[in-house]
């Protein structure tokens, strides 16, 4: 990169559209799934993502129930196949963030608010549906506190752990 290829208002070369942007950066994700037998049902989750996104830089006044309900659906294969949900949500951040980019420098700040809440949905289906996945494993009272955390409640007293922080002499 050069100085002159910094300049303000510099244009950077794009793809057709951003829809073709974020499907391509959902394919080359998906790849980095490290259980091989997850990166399908990866590729279908990253997917579903990048297309509420596109419809949302099209227009689309947010996320509709039945993008959800794939969105789960294709979350719940991730987990069935081995996927992880800290990985797929670390990929999932990194698609809004592109996306994001992208509305920065289409310098559309309308749409922000928008995508924000979209993404903040995407990723609460995405761990309720790997919970409810799991949920075989683990304890009951565990599952339940999953299952309380993902809807928005907080760890109940009692279960509070009391040696963090470390005590220090």
């Amino acid at each position: 990169m050069t100085v002159l290829d910094d300049r303000p208002g510099q244009v950077w070369p794009r793809a057709a559209t951003i829809g073709d942007e974020l499907t391509a950066l959902a394919d080359r994700l998906s790849l980095d799934v490290l259980t091989a037998a997850a990166r399908p049902a990866a590729r279908a989750l990253y997917g579903e993502v990048a297309a509420v996104y596109g419809q949302i830089l099209a227009g689309a006044p947010g996320v509709t129930p039945g993008q959800r309900a794939r969105v789960r659906a294709a979350a719940r294969t991730l987990a069935a196949a081995g996927g992880c949900a800290d990985e797929a949500a670390d990929h999932l951040g990194r698609i809004a963030a592109h996306t994001v980019d992208g509305v920065v420098a289409r310098r559309c700040p309308e749409t922000l608010p928008i995508l924000v809440t979209a993404g903040n949905l995407v990723l609460r289906d995405l761990l309720a549906a790997t919970g409810e996945a799991g949920a075989h494993q683990g304890t009951r009272p565990r599952r339940e506190l999953v299952r309380r955390l993902v809807l928005g409640g907080e760890v109940p007293a009692k279960q509070r752990s009391t040696s963090w922080p470390p005590k220090t002499t």
